[in-house]
C-alpha cells in the first residue's frame, strides 16, 4: 500500500535529484578553483614582465629630450576620416578617367574575363596616390591595368580629421564587363 501512495513519488523524485545536485556543485568547485588558478598565473606573469624592465638613467631621459618632436600625422592612415578623400570633379569624372585610361592587356584578347577588382591605395596629405596594390583579383593579366590606372590617376581631395587633411586608405572596385 505505500507504494502506491503519492508519498513515494515524491522520495524517488527526491532521491533522484539528489545526484544532479551533487554534480552541480561539483562543477561550481571545479569551476571557482580553476578560475583562481587562472587569475595566480595571470598575476605571476604580469609581476615577472615587470620585474624584468629595466631603468632609464637620467643621462638617457636628456638624449630623448633633445630628440626633436616628430610629425606622427605623416605616419597615421585613417580608415574613417570625417570626411573622404574625393576624385577631382567627383565619381562621374573618376569612372570617366578610369574608362578613359583602360587598356585591354593584348594577352587577353581571345578571353572573356569579367568581374570586380579592387586596388587598395592611400590618399596622402597632399592628395597623392601611394602603395597602390590588388585585394580582389579576377586575372592576373589584370592587376597592372588597374594598378597603372590607379597610380596615372591625379591629386584626390584629401580626407579631413578635425578639419586637418590626413592619409586615408581606400578600396576601388573597378567593374570589368564585356560587351
Amino acid at each position: 500500500m505505500f507504494w502506491g501512495l503519492p508519498t513515494k513519488k515524491s522520495i524517488l523524485v527526491i532521491y533522484q535529484a539528489q545526484p544532479f545536485i551533487n554534480k552541480f556543485a561539483m562543477k561550481r568547485i571545479i569551476y571557482g578553483l580553476s578560475s583562481i588558478v587562472l587569475m595566480l598565473l595571470l598575476a605571476t606573469s604580469c609581476q615577472s614582465i615587470f620585474d624584468n624592465e629595466t631603468s632609464i638613467t637620467p643621462q638617457e631621459i636628456e638624449e630623448i629630450e633633445e630628440i626633436e618632436e616628430v610629425d606622427h600625422s605623416a605616419f597615421i592612415c585613417f580608415f574613417h576620416p570625417e570626411s573622404m578623400p574625393s576624385f577631382p570633379g567627383g565619381q562621374i569624372e573618376m569612372l570617366r578617367f578610369i574608362a578613359g585610361n583602360f587598356e585591354w592587356p593584348q594577352s587577353l584578347q581571345n578571353d572573356c574575363v569579367e568581374g570586380t577588382m579592387v586596388v587598395q591605395f592611400t590618399v596622402e596629405l597632399d592628395g597623392s596616390i601611394s602603395e597602390p596594390k590588388i585585394v580582389k583579383s579576377i586575372h592576373t593579366g589584370l592587376d597592372p591595368v588597374c594598378i597603372g590606372i590607379v597610380k596615372k590617376m591625379p591629386r584626390w581631395i584629401p580626407g579631413t580629421k578635425r578639419d586637418v587633411p590626413t592619409r586615408t586608405q581606400m578600396n576601388l572596385p573597378i567593374r570589368i564587363k564585356l560587351e
